[in-house]
């Protein structure tokens, strides 16, 4: 038992019991890291010290991250801790389907449908990904407050077949909701799911179960060979359509149930259709198993079932049985003998053979009985490489039975879900009726690679090499355009090849840099984005009283023109005028240009002002005279006295 605010996993901070199983307990947990509410299931301790139990645990958590279905809750991380094993999972607000039931008695006939109709879509996805759920009830189905219906407990599951939690010949389950063939400890099967949903099917309609028992026998035994109830007898609002949808659904025999979800999924969805309110009831003949009498007693109602074992007769049975057919033998055969006269004293001579041959014919019948009784032997077949069906219908040719506990391990030489070996090996020679135990592959072990820093060709042509699916999404980044920037996948990490793709980030290059209007701003503003551009600047001051000191007047190139790194800026900024009369006569900016080669330059230094008004020019090698007006502070006229 977790203590509350103990934190899991360095991240799931514990908050409360929120329900308990013969496996597991159930927490709500806060997720300090994405900042969410969580459950999380942790293996109860007794079971965490069999370490078959707790690797196939966490095989099967991983396997069913892989549902992602609004209708299914799901996983979204598997871990441990010492000996805390746990499921992360989304947590559902809302009440379970048994809570619904039980409160209102049962429900509306659209209602069922409706809920039904998302109930076998979460099914058929697990179908299709290969995970029979075994456990289909009321209780594992919740239905939040908009409407949604969320399944739960796949994971959980599938790992009732672990050897420490399934004892020989039974199954695990349960026992009102539980088809015939889990009854009988055969394999469940996608059809499994179907009949467990029929049951729920009529519980969800008439608030009751079809097979109710004082013990979980007489409830098996019900599934085994009696028919449903009459459920329009409990209640009357359900058509004749819905009867044949439940009937057909929880046929004793899987022939004659529907072969998939999707196929009563769409016999569901017309159920209230006018043409189909009052068709015809369609009769399913109850499967009479004539060896139920041999369940096993002892079974507790909501977990182990004992499996139907066929009886054969007893060593004592048989040989009475062939005493019984010498003596008539024997008797026949006296009566066939012709009739003489009586002599006494040859009575005793008659009586010994006929006691020896009764004795010998007995001894011979009963040698044979024996020897019809040995197992036979058969030799293990070869089933390496072939799927799992292909080795199960090729073992139980030669008499062998396949034991639901599947074992998986990573190989490089053989095919994902392909038989690895058997145990015992093939060629090995075994009784009849031996339980072998397949080992199959799970492919091979893929750990990512670190593709961060290459160019995208070569990172997915890497990610391609290993069969690891990639998706490439790019951003702007001072790298060269088309490096991966970063991967969603840590180096090192182990990859499921099937289910999971990489994100790969790349970078598009620099983003592209856009003049932005400083007009008022500060100068500093101007310099702060010309520093994070990588931009020139060049900055002139203006007299003016206008505008504030400091701030900008004017700047070149214009808002929204396209700049590239290294590009100059130029900017005008207001300045105190010197005096008033400046500020009333501001003086005339001269535009200076940049010196340039075979341009004019006017060389004024050694130039004197005439008295007369006259201009002495000064040296102007390579350029013309220019004419200059005396020098003074500010480029106005000066009034002649």
């Amino acid at each position: 038992m977790l203590n509350k605010e103990e934190l899991l996993g360095g991240r799931y901070r514990i908050k409360s019991l929120i329900g308990d199983g013969g496996m597991a307990n159930v927490y709500l947990a806060f997720d300090e890291i994405l900042e969410r509410e969580v459950a999380v299931k942790v293996l109860r301790y007794q079971l965490a010290n069999d370490a078959v139990f707790v690797r196939r645990f966490e095989r099967e958590a991983q396997s069913v991250t892989a549902l992602n279905h609004p209708n299914i809750v799901n996983v979204y991380d598997v871990g441990s801790e010492g000996d805390t094993h746990y499921i992360v999972m989304e947590y559902v607000s809302g009440n379970t389907l048994k809570q619904m039931i039980q409160t209102r008695g049962h429900l509306t006939v659209s209602e069922t449908t409706e809920i039904m109709q998302q109930i076998l879509a979460a099914v058929e996805q697990a179908h299709e990904f290969g995970i029979v759920h075994r456990d289909l009830k009321p209780q594992n189905i919740i239905v939040r407050p908009d409407g949604v219906v969320k399944v739960m407990d796949f994971g959980i599951a599938l790992t009732q077949e672990a050897t420490s939690l399934t004892q020989t010949h039974s199954v695990m389950g349960s026992v009102q909701y539980l088809s015939p063939e889990q009854v009988r400890g055969e394999i469940a099967t996608n059809q499994s799911d179907l009949y467990e949903l029929g049951i729920v099917l009529y519980e969800m309609l008439t608030g009751e179960l079809p097979f109710e028992g004082e013990s979980a026998v007489n409830i098996v035994l019900k599934h085994l060979k009696d028919a449903l109830p009459d459920i329009q007898a409990k209640n009357p609002q359900v058509p004749n359509s819905l009867v044949n949808v439940i009937n057909r659904a929880t046929a004793k025999e899987k022939s004659q149930r529907y072969p998939n979800a999707q196929t009563m999924a769409t016999d569901l969805a017309t159920v209230l259709d006018e043409a189909r309110l009052n068709e015809a009831i369609l009769p399913v003949t109850a499967w009479l198993d004539t060896d139920v009498s041999q369940v096993v007693e002892e079974l507790e109602a909501t977990r182990e079932i004992p499996v139907m074992v066929r009886k054969k007769a007893t060593p004592t049975e048989s040989v009475e049985a062939t005493t019984e057919i010498v003596r008539e033998s024997a008797t026949k055969k006296r009566d066939d003998e012709p009739k003489v006269t009586e002599v006494k004293p040859k009575k005793k001579k008659r009586i010994v053979p006929i006691v020896i041959g009764a004795v010998v014919v007995v001894l011979i019948a009963s040698l044979a009985v024996f020897a019809m009784m040995q197992p036979k032997k058969v030799e293990i077949p070869n089933v390496v490489n072939m799927t799992i069906d292909q080795a199960k219908q090729m073992l139980e040719a030669e008499g062998l039975l396949v034991s639901q506990q599947i074992n998986y391990e990573f190989n490089d030489a053989i095919d994902k879900n392909k038989v690895i070996i058997t145990d015992p090996k093939p060629g090995t020679s075994v009784e009849e009726n031996t339980t072998i135990t397949l080992t199959v592959s799970e492919g091979v072990e893929v750990y990512m690679p670190y593709v961060v820093g290459k160019v995208v060709e070569d990172a997915v042509a890497a990610l391609d090499k290993l069969q690891i699916r990639s998706q490439v999404v790019q951003e702007f980044s001072d790298q060269p355009e088309g490096v991966v920037l970063s991967q969603s996948l840590e180096k090192d990490v182990r990859v499921d090849i099937d289910s999971q793709t990489v994100l790969l980030t790349v970078s598009k290059g620099m983003a592209p840099i856009y003049m932005e209007d400083f007009t008022g701003f500060t100068k500093e503003a101007v310099e702060r984005f010309a520093t994070e551009n990588g931009l020139k600047i060049t900055i002139k001051e203006t007299e003016t009283s206008a505008s504030p000191v400091g701030t900008v007047l004017e700047q070149f190139p214009a808002a929204g023109v396209k700049l590239s790194p290294g590009d100059t800026i130029s900017i005008s900024i207001a300045k105190k005028p010197s005096s008033i009369l400046d500020a009333l006569f501001p003086p005339k900016e001269e535009e200076t240009t940049p010196p340039t080669d075979g341009g004019t330059t006017g060389d004024t230094t050694g130039g004197t002002g005439d008295t007369n008004g006259g201009t002495t020019g000064g040296d102007t090698t390579g350029g013309t005279t220019e004419e200059t007006t005396p020098p003074t502070d500010t480029q106005s006229e000066t009034p002649t006295p």
